[in-house]
C-alpha cells in the first residue's frame, strides 16, 4: 500500500526539480499553483490514502479466498525398535527389529473459502472510511481553492511592485537634475543651502522607496515560487501587465472566488477551473 504513495511523491519532487525557467500568465499560475503546490500535493496524497483505505475495508465484506501448500522432506525419516512379533520364538532371530513410520516426502494441500455474513462493525467502518475519503476529496478541493488565492496575490504583489519599483525610477533623474540646478543656482547666489538639504533628502527618500520596492517584489516572487511548488531561484517570468489585469473583469474574477465544494460548482466552473468535464 505504501510503496505506489512514495513512487508518487518521488516523481512529483522530480518533477518539480527538473523544471526549468517558467513563462507565466495569471491563469497559467492559479493552474500550476492548484496542481504543484506543496500543500495541494499533501492534501492530494492524503486523498490517495483515504481512497484506498476505503477500498481495503469495502473489500473485506467481499469472499475470501485462502488456501495453503505444505511439502515436506525428511532427509532422516525417523526409526524405532519394536519387538520382533514377525519372527517365532527360538528361531534365532533377534528379539527387536528397526521400523520406520513415515515417508521422506510428504505433500498437504488446502483451500478455505469465507464470507462475511454480517458484522455491525463492519458496517460502521465502511460508512466511516466513505465518510474519510468524501472529507479528504473536500480538503484537497479547498486547498487547491486556496493555493489559487494565494499565487494570485503573489502575482499581483510582484506586478505592484515591480510596477512602483519603476514609477520611483523615473522620478529620480528629475530630482537628480534640480538638485544639480539648485546646487548652481546657490554657487551663483540666487539660493541657499537649506534648498539643496531638502532636494536632497527628497531625492534620498525616492532612492530608498525604489530599493523598498525591489526587496518588496523579491519577496514577492520568491512567496510565488513557494505557492507553485518550484525550488528558489527559478527564473519565473509573469506575462500578463498589472494595467491588463485590473482593466479585465474576467482576470481579476479568478482571484474573487469563496471556495465551495466541487458537488456545489457548476458543470461551467469545473471546465474552467480544472478542465473536469463529469
Amino acid at each position: 500500500m505504501r510503496k505506489p504513495v512514495l513512487t508518487l511523491a518521488i516523481g512529483l519532487v522530480a518533477g518539480v526539480f527538473a523544471q526549468g525557467p517558467l513563462s507565466l500568465s495569471l491563469q497559467q499560475t492559479l493552474d500550476l499553483a492548484a496542481q504543484q503546490s506543496y500543500t495541494v500535493r499533501s492534501s492530494a496524497l492524503e486523498a490517495q490514502k483515504s481512497d484506498a483505505r476505503s477500498k481495503e475495508i469495502t473489500a473485506i465484506g467481499f469472499p475470501q479466498i485462502s488456501g495453503k501448500v505444505e511439502l515436506q522432506n525428511f532427509i532422516d525419516v525417523p526409526t524405532q525398535l519394536i519387538p520382533n512379533f514377525f519372527s517365532a520364538p527360538g528361531s534365532g532371530a533377534p528379539e527387536y527389529v528397526t521400523a520406520q513410520f513415515g515417508v521422506p516426502w510428504s505433500m498437504n494441500a488446502g483451500l478455505t473459502l469465507s464470507q462475511l455474513i454480517f458484522d455491525g462493525s463492519y458496517i460502521v467502518g465502511l460508512r466511516a472510511a466513505r465518510e474519510l475519503k468524501v472529507q479528504s476529496q473536500e480538503d484537497l478541493q479547498k486547498a487547491q481553492a486556496d493555493a489559487r488565492n494565494q499565487a494570485a496575490k503573489a502575482y499581483f504583489g510582484v506586478l505592484a511592485a515591480e510596477e512602483g519599483e519603476r514609477l520611483t525610477a523615473e522620478g529620480i533623474p528629475l530630482l537628480e537634475k534640480s538638485l544639480r540646478d539648485v546646487t548652481a543656482m546657490k554657487e551663483a547666489g540666487f539660493m541657499e543651502q537649506t534648498d539643496i538639504d531638502r532636494i536632497s533628502i527628497q531625492l534620498e527618500q525616492v532612492n530608498a522607496t525604489k530599493r523598498n520596492f525591489k526587496q518588496q517584489a523579491e519577496v514577492a516572487r520568491m512567496l510565488l515560487a513557494l505557492t507553485l511548488g518550484t525550488p528558489q531561484g527559478t527564473p519565473i517570468t509573469l506575462t500578463d501587465k498589472l494595467e491588463t489585469i485590473l482593466v479585465d473583469a474576467g482576470e481579476t474574477g479568478l482571484t474573487e472566488q469563496a471556495w465551495m465544494p466541487m458537488a456545489t460548482w457548476s458543470r461551467a466552473t469545473r471546465i474552467r477551473l480544472f478542465g473536469c468535464r463529469n
